[in-house]
Order: structure tokens, then C-alpha cells, then sequence
């Protein structure tokens, strides 16, 4: 299965390497839950 997603984002308080420091925590999460069989 493939996902695409568009994003446009304009951080004021943070670097673009610490928003994708998130994003990538936040995809590790969601591939983590959906190979439990969790969607959320």
C-alpha cells in the first residue's frame, strides 16, 4: 500500500531538521501500529 501526502509548512519556532525530526518520530509510530494491527 502507498501513501502520498502534500505538505506545506511554515515553522516560526523551529528548524525544518528538528520538524523532520518529528514527522519521522511520528511515521515510525504509525508503521509501528499499523503492523500491530492498530489503526488509528
Amino acid at each position: 500500500m502507498l501513501f502520498f501526502f502534500k505538505v506545506r509548512v511554515e515553522p516560526k519556532e523551529m528548524s525544518l531538521d528538528e520538524l523532520w525530526d518529528i514527522w519521522e518520530k511520528e511515521a515510525e509510530v504509525g508503521l509501528s501500529a499499523k503492523e500491530a494491527g492498530i489503526w488509528m
